[in-house]
């Protein structure tokens, strides 16, 4: 039977031969306890545990500091208990709490048992020390991150938070699916996983708000289905990549050609490959494909992904019109070596008509290729909503590295060059070189200089101890730079005066007059979301500024 009391009147003491589940766990209500405590419904609307003595209380539903329409609810809230155990508080056409939203040690058939990605509150299930304590036991129950990976934590006392102490399989990308279909999990560095060429993310607001790429990715044009006769889709060759799940083998196909004829004839085929003589194909997602991952570099293993015919790298539709000007080896009358980088080496050469010239040296294929044509493109501006998601992604990342590791990992040189962008402006921070590794209490006192000049925090040349602050602003620095298109370290110079400020000056002074509009980068022409600038220059500021 569902019982009701109202709030005016209501009042029931707890007895001692009742069982109580304490909400509470920090501190239970023990057997010796009870004959002092009451559960009451107050005139508030909340749900309370306190001492009859004292008058203190124990324990709140605290509805009033959640929701406003408490206030005005008291005189007509009710507590009920339905017939599937759900102590509710509220009226018929209002529920201010209930059970069902807060588990204790038992989860019954309708409670609610996860994670708000929005709020970040996770609903767990605790277990109890005994039967007869009904304090914070030592194991618990929750949906945390989306790694695929099984978990075993201890409470640390001393960081007073929980620490992992082992987790399988230690590779993510080695867990089943765990970024989704269509992608491409990289195994070493964060973001784990990416798009495969040609494909863009499903559900890009689950990435943002807690890394869940278990949606995987979509295809940018869909495929021209026809039969293998009439079909314009091509296939785009991924080397050296684990094959996915659930192959299907294709006897009858005994050249690569035939192969890749058998996938074209299923609409529902998505790739092929072709390997010492024997054909597989894949309909449908395609999941768990993974690069780094122990492959040796001379592995046949190639996967041929289905694309439609405009989305083939390097096709006729996707190249760009070359340069009118091109040097010849044959014009260039001598060399010397400048320096190397990543993907090729910079000699100097000298023209026929003496002019100097530096050339570039592409050692890494295709890769190499898109650096260079990268490098060599003309100025793209990048529109706001693709800045601010990239300042989102960073401190999502610098985060990450703060508070979610199991160390401390301080990255010591936040700077634009270390923040690298994929093919869909997702960023990454790159270069852990100068990386340095804190225990939670900050015990350690750095005393190498690190970082670069424009970014560096005050800490670094006054001595004092290296906390996770100096990448903090750093990250503030970068910050003014991608609201305002410019380098903090060029001059600004004041209207109406022959006065020249430091950039970052200039932009606290504006903030508090209020003209943030004049510090946005003047190539966006306006088209920017003011509130939006407004919070990244807030954020900026308080990056930046000392003894915060």
């Amino acid at each position: 039977m569902a019982s009701s009391r109202s709030a005016s009147s209501s009042q029931a003491t707890v007895n001692k031969s009742g069982n109580i589940t304490s909400p509470n766990w920090d501190k239970p209500v023990t057997e010796l306890q009870l004959n002092l405590t009451q559960l009451k419904l107050s005139r508030d609307g909340n749900l309370v545990i306190s001492n009859n003595a004292t008058g203190s209380i124990l324990w709140s539903t605290d509805i009033v500091n959640r929701t406003s329409s408490a206030t005005t609810m008291n005189n007509t809230a009710s507590v009920v208990l339905s017939n599937d155990g759900n102590l509710v508080i509220g009226s018929s056409s209002n529920v201010l709490w209930q059970s069902f939203d807060n588990p204790s040690d038992v989860l019954l058939p309708g409670a609610k048992f996860g994670w708000n990605k929005l709020t970040g509150f996770t609903r767990q299930i605790i277990s109890k020390k005994n039967l007869i304590d009904p304090g914070l036991g030592l194991y618990h129950v929750e949906l945390g991150n989306m790694s695929g990976q099984v978990e075993i934590n201890i409470w640390s006392q001393l960081t007073q938070s929980l620490q992992k102490v082992y987790a399988q399989p230690v590779d993510p990308c080695t867990a089943f699916g765990t970024c989704g279909p269509f992608t491409i999990c990289n195994g070493i560095s964060r973001p784990f996983c990416d798009c495969m060429e040609s494909f863009s993310w499903k559900s890009p607001q689950d990435w943002e708000l807690d890394d869940d790429r278990t949606a995987g990715c979509m295809r940018n044009t869909q495929l021209n289905c026809g039969n293998m006769t009439s079909s314009t889709d091509v296939f785009h060759a991924i080397p050296r990549v684990t094959l996915p799940y659930n192959p299907q083998s294709v006897d009858n196909a005994t050249t690569q050609s035939k192969c890749a004829q058998a996938c074209l004839s299923y609409c529902s085929c998505n790739a092929y490959s072709y390997e010492r003589s024997r054909c597989s194909i894949w309909h449908g997602d395609l999941l768990s494909v993974n690069m780094n991952d122990g492959i040796d570099n001379n592995s046949e293993d190639i996967l041929y992904l289905r694309l439609a015919a405009k989305d083939l790298p390097g096709s006729a539709k996707n190249r760009t019109k070359p340069n009118v000007g091109v040097v010849t080896a044959a014009t260039i009358t001598s060399f010397g070596l400048l320096g190397g980088g990543g993907f090729g080496s910079v000699f100097k050469g000298v023209l026929n008509d003496s002019t100097t010239v530096a050339v570039k040296k592409l050692d890494g294929g295709s890769q190499g290729e898109r650096q260079f044509r990268a490098e060599s493109s003309s100025e793209t501006v990048l529109n706001w909503t693709t800045r601010y998601n990239i300042v989102i992604g960073v401190a999502r990342g610098l985060s990450y590295l703060h508070q979610s590791c199991h160390n401390c990992i301080i990255h010591c040189d936040i700077k634009p060059e270390n923040i690298l962008l994929n093919a869909s402006f997702v960023p990454k921070i790159a270069d852990f070189r100068m990386v340095t590794f804190l225990g939670r209490d900050f015990s350690r006192v750095l005393t190498t200089f690190k970082g670069t000049i424009g970014y560096l925090a005050s800490e670094w040349i006054s001595g004092v101890a290296i906390t996770p602050k100096v990448d903090v602003y750093s990250f503030g620095m970068v910050l003014l730079e991608i609201l305002s298109g410019r380098r903090n370290t060029s001059r600004v110079y004041i209207a109406n005066s022959n006065h020249v400020s430091y950039f970052p000056v200039h932009a606290i002074t504006k903030l508090h007059e209020g003209d943030v509009q004049s510090l946005v980068d003047p190539k966006l022409h306006g088209d920017f979301r003011l509130e939006e600038a407004e919070r990244v220059c807030k954020v900026a500021c308080w990056c930046i500024q000392d003894n915060e």
